[in-house]
């Protein structure tokens, strides 16, 4: 069991570095979670959350919005 809005939040500061440097804006809304407490493998949600920032941030993306909706 975690919070995924902890984790996701946690994903973002990790990334929100590189994004910078590039110019690069990421917004994420998790207002949409109701129930942060989540059971899931979390160390495979961070795994998956990480390699869509990467992926955005390889590829040069500028204006780049995360909704998550649980």
């Amino acid at each position: 069991e975690g919070d995924i809005v902890e984790m996701i939040q946690a994903v973002n500061g990790i990334v929100a570095v590189d994004a910078q440097e590039k110019k690069q804006t990421i917004e994420i809304d998790t207002s949409g979670i109701s129930d942060t407490k989540v059971i899931c493998d979390m160390l495979r949600i961070k795994q998956i959350l990480l390699n869509v920032h990467w992926w955005v941030w390889k590829y040069d993306f500028h204006n780049i919005y995360f909704v998550f909706l649980f």
